[in-house]
């Protein structure tokens, strides 16, 4: 009697185990796909004597008295200079964070003596 409950627990046991396997092979993580990225496929290309595709803005107008007015608004619009300012703080705050993340190594050295009364609970004895 014993022999057959054991034999009837063993083959429960096995069962578990064998519907826990194949559960946990149904479960599938989703894979990552990336979208197929057709701006930029459509964007020109710039080639290597060439910053970008925009022209400058000097080249694109052919009159001298617009070129320097537009020359003087630029050198003289403050949210241009603050733009600019604030991309400045940006890169110096972004380098800061990468060197935080660079190893680095401290080292602590100091040195003490105290010299004990002579008839003090410290110095007794």
């Amino acid at each position: 009697m014993m022999k057959k409950n054991h034999r009837q627990l063993h083959i429960i046991y096995n069962i578990a185990a064998l519907l826990g396997l194949l559960s946990l092979a149904a479960c599938k993580t989703p894979q990552a796909t990336l979208p197929k990225d057709t701006i930029k496929a459509s964007l020109p290309v710039a080639t290597s004597d060439t910053v970008s595709a925009i022209p400058v803005w000097r080249d694109f107008f052919q009159d001298e008295t617009l070129r320097a007015l537009i020359d003087t608004a630029l050198n003289n619009n403050q949210d241009l200079k603050i733009t600019l300012q604030e991309m400045a703080i940006a890169k110096s705050n972004i380098l800061a964070k990468r060197g935080q993340m660079l190893p680095s190594i401290t080292a602590n050295m100091s040195v003490g003596a105290s010299k004990v009364g002579r008839y003090t609970a410290d110095g007794a004895g």
